[in-house]
């Protein structure tokens, strides 16, 4: 998969709705595209995707970046779905933010992307996905990123 499949599959995600609540049980409409389009391809592409989604939120994952995410800079998980914001919101609005740090949308989080590559597997396969993304998605993983 390349970086532009990979950023045509996250504009099947509902940017505007991000941050809407899903009852637990309940099809996500945010994710729900997404998910059908990964299950569609071949198993090889989910993780793919997926490996491409765990390079660009590591690439996110730095003191500059936390420093302007308001309180969720401060929290290890809270972090990583802040960062998962950036990403869901498209090719656009992740360059802004890689560019430009204090463009880091303050104390939204979209967790639910991280379980996309999951669901996508499940749905193709009927088992439990087990492969673990090519980068951490770890708080200061990035040590490049970061001065302590």
């Amino acid at each position: 998969m390349t970086k532009d499949e990979f950023w045509a599959l996250i504009t099947l995600l509902d940017a505007q709705a991000l941050d809407s609540e899903v009852e637990d049980g309940e099809a996500d409409p945010v994710t729900e595209p997404l998910i059908k389009a990964l299950a569609s391809l071949p198993e090889q592409e989910i993780t793919a995707f997926d490996d491409l989604m765990s390079e660009f939120l590591y690439d996110l994952d730095g003191e500059a970046w936390a420093q302007h995410a308001g309180v969720s800079g401060q929290f290890e998980d809270l972090f990583l779905y802040c960062r998962c914001v950036v990403v869901a919101s498209g090719r656009e609005a992740y360059a802004g933010v890689f560019s430009d740090p204090t463009a880091m949308p303050a104390g939204m989080e979209f967790e639910r992307l991280l379980d996309v590559p999951a669901l996508a597997w499940k749905r193709k396969t009927g088992q439990e996905y087990e492969h673990t993304p090519k980068y951490s998605l770890e708080m200061r993983a990035n040590q490049e990123n970061w001065s302590y």
